[in-house]
């Protein structure tokens, strides 16, 4: 009797763990297909895969959409890392729903032709370990929500037409290793916020508009061993890391310093 008793507890459980896996499958699935039509081009061969077929949700063994093109989940079936980099994508990011994709650790767009704002409702992502949207045509300011997402280790936003100051919410970014904005136009001052990241390994601020001080206390950092600076209007001494590239009165030097 206790036997019969558990398995029929048993076929509840498994029964309610995959309702709730389909109904979790179907929102990602639905999400993604939401964006994919607002692009410009959602006839894109690359997406072919993302499309929904009448068993593939409810069936028992569907992995829609973890099969599709660019989107890995984990054995829960929760999308943890999207790759659509140079995929020929020509569209923006506000009919992304940043909020169905919490267990997003790794999103990685660059190189495709997205253009308009970041949304502000990136800060929805707060697992998110790696953001990668360079190599696009992102407009408007970084929005001071990326400051929230505090399991960033890589931020890469270079190669676009990004304007405004640098937010002074990165210096939330406890665990960032590697932070790249150059190639926009930014403008403003180095926050100073950015000394408080001890794990910061790369910088690149390069072909921007940025006017100031380089922060003294980067030179704290011990972790840090290139910081790029160069095509700048930036002043005063140079922080001792490994490596540093700027440009002063028209001319590039390098930096390097040996000793800590």
């Amino acid at each position: 009797m206790l036997l019969n008793l558990l398995f029929i507890l048993f076929i509840i459980f498994s029964s309610s763990l995959t309702a709730s896996a389909s109904k979790s499958e179907a929102a990602y699935a639905y999400a993604l297909l939401k964006w994919k039509t607002s692009l410009i081009n959602q006839n894109n061969p690359m997406l072919s895969s993302w499309s929904l077929h009448p068993t593939r949700i409810n069936r028992t063994t569907s992995t829609a959409p973890c099969t599709w093109y660019g989107v890995h989940c984990n054995d829960r079936g929760d999308v943890t890392k999207i790759n659509l980099s140079t995929s020929g994508l020509n569209g923006t990011l506000q009919n992304f729903t940043f909020s169905s994709f919490t267990s997003l650790a790794h999103l990685e767009l660059r190189q495709n032709d997205i253009f308009g704002p970041i949304p502000v409702e990136i800060r929805h992502l707060s697992n998110l370990m790696f953001l990668d949207l360079s190599g696009n045509r992102f407009s408007g300011k970084i929005p001071s929500e990326i400051g929230m997402l505090t399991n960033l280790e890589t931020l890469s936003l270079h190669s676009n037409t990004l304007k405004g100051n640098i937010p002074v919410s990165l210096g939330n970014l406890s665990k960032l290793g590697y932070l790249r904005v150059d190639d926009n136009k930014l403008s403003g001052s180095i926050p100073l916020e950015l000394e408080n990241l001890y794990n910061l390994v790369k910088v690149n601020m390069s072909f921007n508009f940025l006017t100031g001080q380089i922060p003294s206390g980067l030179g704290n950092l011990t972790k840090l061993s290139e910081l790029y600076l160069f095509l700048n209007n930036l002043t005063g001494s140079i922080p001792p890391v490994g490596s540093v590239l700027f440009v002063h009165e028209g001319k590039q030097y390098k930096h390097t310093c040996h000793s800590r």
